[in-house]
């Protein structure tokens, strides 16, 4: 695995060389950050760490929504019951 380029850039300097840093992302796999008034606000990154995110956004919610399957105990109230407050013991 190599290790990503990081560079910093102004909002105003992404709009002058923004052909340029997406060269510089596209082909050397940097990544930009992207700063407005000294804030990190955005970053650009190659498309294949953007995809790595996406997959780990998905395994992330598939392991959340296996904690929740195992933790559900069956018990269930109807909408109608939920918007009136009750509690699962009334």
């Amino acid at each position: 695995m190599t290790t990503a380029v990081n560079i910093s850039s102004s909002v105003v300097d992404l709009r002058k060389n923004l052909s340029d840093l997406i060269s510089t992302v596209s082909f050397a796999g940097a990544r930009v950050e992207v700063t407005r008034n000294g804030k990190s606000v955005a970053a650009l990154v190659p498309s294949q760490d953007l995809e790595r995110l996406q997959e780990l956004e998905l395994l992330v919610e598939g392991l959340a929504f296996n904690k929740a399957m195992e933790e559900d105990d069956g018990s269930r109230m109807s909408i109608d019951d939920f918007l009136a407050g009750k509690d699962f013991e009334d």
